[in-house]
């Protein structure tokens, strides 16, 4: 391998290193906030705070960006297949369930329009 293609081999796991935090850290918090918003209780009283709950038509919205999160890491593990791979894509699917779940099982009144 030349030095050129050595470099080149770096930059490109630099950058995808550089995509995968940014996919993680930021589309993420978007994403968790989209679909906590849509189940967020819809009233916006004194009992939502004491005693929130779920509103169940949003439950469509937070799965899908549940799994739109996860899918660049399942798209590489389908086309890439690796022990490295397999195991980010099933981290991944693992992040997204518990992010759910924790969703739907806390539900918040803060998302009052």
């Amino acid at each position: 391998m030349t030095i050129s293609a050595r470099r080149r081999s770096v930059r490109v796991w630099l950058l995808a290193a550089a995509a995968t935090v940014i996919w993680v850290r930021y589309v993420g918090a978007v994403l968790l906030f989209i679909g906590a918003a849509a189940v967020s209780d819809p009233r916006c009283e004194k009992d939502a705070y004491a005693h929130p709950q779920l509103n169940p038509s949003g439950i469509p919205l937070l799965i899908g960006a549940a799994l739109l999160w996860a899918a660049p890491f399942i798209g590489v593990a389908v086309a890439r297949p690796s022990a490295a791979t397999i195991t980010l894509a099933g981290a991944a699917g693992v992040v997204s369930a518990c992010a759910v779940s924790y969703v739907l099982t806390h539900p918040s009144p803060l998302f009052c329009i």
